[in-house]
C-alpha cells in the first residue's frame, strides 16, 4: 500500500477527471425515476471508483461499499449548482468512519491472526514478529508479521489434531496498516490464502512432497531456526511481488512483476481445490502465466521454458520436456472427465512443478536485481537458451523437481548454477 493511503485516496477523489465522472453520475441519476436512483446510483459509483480509483490505488484503505455507501448521499442529496462538492467531502474523510480519528490522526489497525503453515512435532524456537512484508511500522504503510506458535488442536480455524507429544504447532500471520475494519478484514481474508500458498510453495521446491492438515501445508518435524528460514525468505520475496501487485491497473508491469503475482494467485486458488481436475487445470495456468507465450502451441511453448528454467544439462532437457508434457496430458484427461485413480502423484507431481517454477523464477529476479535488468524479457531468453543449449542464468539447481525425469539420479549430480 502506498504511505499515507488516505491522502492518497483524498488527493483522487478530488481530481478534476474524477469530479466529472461523479458529476455525470448526479446527471444520470436525476434521469432515472425516483425509485430507481436507490439502485442505480451504487452501481454507478461503483464503476467509477473501479475505474478512476482502483486503477491507481490498491488496495483501499476503505472498502469500495464505504466508499459507495458516503458517496451515494453525496450523489443523490448534496448536488449543488457547481456539481458534488467533493472537496468538502474529502476533508471529512477522516472522520466519517468510526474510529478513524486518534488524537488527530488516522490509526492504523490490525487484523485477526490467521493461520499459515503447521509444524509436526515442537518448535525449538519461538517465532516473534517475523516480518514478511513492509517494515513492520504499520502507520506507513502495510505490514504482514509471522507470529509464535501455539497448539493447532485449540484453534478452530487450524484444524483437527491429536492432542499430546504429537500435537503440531501452527504459524500464524497478521495484516496491519492503515484500513477501516472492514477493508483490514476484506484484505486479511484475500491474503492469507495466498500466504498458505507461498509456504506450501517453499515447502515443494525444497523437498519435493508437502503434508496438509486440513489447508495448512506442514512444515515438517521439530523445526530449527536455521531448517525455517529457506521457508521465510521464500515467502518473503513472493510476498513482496504479490503484494506491490494492482490487479485492476490498465497497463500491465513488464517481466516477472506482472506474470508472477497471477501464477501465486493461480497456485492458491489450486491449492483449496477439492477437484483433482480443478486443481491441476489451475496449476498448469499458473505455470503458463510465468512462462507461457504468444504461439498456438502451448504445449510446447511450456516444455520447453519449463525444460530450460529447471534443468540446466542441455542433454537432459528432452526428458524434462516429455515429463511436462506428460503432465500437461493428464490434466487434459482430467479436464475430460477421466479418473484420478490411474494417476495418483499427478497432482502432486503437478503442484511440485508449479512451486519449483515460482522458486526458479524467484532467484531470477534476484539475479535481474542485483544486474541492474528488472524487467528484462527473459522469456525471449528463454527461447534462445533452448535453441542454442545453453543454461538460463539466475535459477540454482532444484533435484526436488528434477527427480520426475531424472529419477534419483537428481541427487547426486547438479550443484547451484553460476
Amino acid at each position: 500500500m502506498a504511505m499515507n493511503s488516505l491522502e492518497h485516496l483524498a488527493r483522487l477523489l478530488l481530481s478534476k477527471k474524477f469530479v466529472r465522472e461523479l458529476e455525470k453520475v448526479g446527471r444520470l441519476v436525476d434521469s432515472k425515476k425516483p425509485l430507481e436512483r436507490w439502485d442505480y446510483a451504487p452501481q454507478q459509483l461503483e464503476r467509477i471508483l473501479r475505474e478512476e480509483v482502483l486503477t491507481s490505488l490498491y488496495p483501499l484503505p476503505l472498502t469500495l461499499a464505504e466508499l459507495c455507501d458516503a458517496f451515494v448521499g453525496e450523489v443523490l442529496f448534496s448536488r449543488h449548482k457547481d456539481g458534488i462538492d467533493v472537496d468538502s467531502y474529502c476533508r471529512s474523510l477522516e472522520w466519517k468512519f468510526e474510529g478513524w480519528e486518534d488524537g488527530g490522526g488516522v490509526r492504523p489497525r490490525e487484523s485477526a491472526p490467521f493461520p499459515v503453515a503447521s509444524i509436526s512435532g515442537r518448535l525449538k524456537f519461538t517465532v516473534a514478529g517475523e516480518i514478511l512484508y513492509g517494515d513492520g511500522n504499520d502507520e506507513d504503510g502495510e505490514a504482514v508479521i509471522l507470529w509464535g506458535t501455539g497448539p493447532s488442536s485449540a484453534e478452530p480455524l487450524a484444524g483437527s489434531h491429536e492432542r499430546g507429544e504429537s500435537a503440531s504447532e501452527v504459524l500464524y500471520a497478521e495484516l496491519g496498516g492503515l484500513y477501516s475494519e472492514q477493508a483490514i478484514e476484506q484484505r486479511s481474508t484475500e491474503i492469507a490464502p495466498v500466504i498458505r500458498s507461498i509456504f506450501a510453495s517453499a515447502v515443494l521446491s525444497g523437498n519435493g512432497s508437502v503434508k496438509r492438515r486440513g489447508q495448512l501445508p506442514e512444515l515438517g518435524a521439530d523445526v530449527s531456526r536455521k531448517a525455517l528460514r529457506p521457508h521465510l525468505r521464500f515467502a518473503m520475496q513472493s510476498l513482496m511481488i504479490y503484494m506491490a501487485f494492482n490487479p485492476y491497473a490498465t497497463k500491465a508491469l513488464p517481466g516477472l512483476a506482472g506474470r508472477l503475482p497471477i501464477a501465486m494467485a493461480m497456485l492458491s486458488e489450486a491449492d483449496v481445490q477439492a477437484r483433482a481436475a480443478v486443481a491441476l487445470s489451475l496449476c498448469f495456468s499458473g505455470i503458463e502465466a510465468a512462462l507461457g507465450g504468444d504461439g498456438q502451441d502451448i504445449t510446447k511453448t511450456l516444455a520447453q521454458n519449463v525444460a530450460v528454467l529447471l534443468e540446466p544439462d542441455r542433454l537432459r532437457r528432452p526428458d524434462a520436456e516429455r515429463a511436462v508434457k506428460r503432465l500437461y496430458g493428464v490434466r487434459s484427461k482430467f479436464i475430460h472427465g477421466a479418473r484420478l485413480e490411474h494417476e495418483p502423484a499427478a497432482v502432486n507431481d503437478c503442484r511440485l512443478l508449479a512451486a519449483a517454477v515460482v522458486q526458479a523464477l524467484l532467484e531470477r529476479r534476484d539475479f535481474e536485481r542485483r544486474m541492474g535488468k528488472e524487467g528484462s524479457d527473459y522469456l525471449a531468453e528463454l527461447k534462445h537458451d533452448f535453441a542454442t543449449g545453453q543454461s538460463f542464468v539466475g535459477p540454482k539447481a532444484q533435484p526436488a523437481v528434477q527427480r520426475l525425469w531424472r529419477g534419483n539420479s537428481a541427487t547426486s549430480g547438479e550443484s547451484e548454477r553460476e
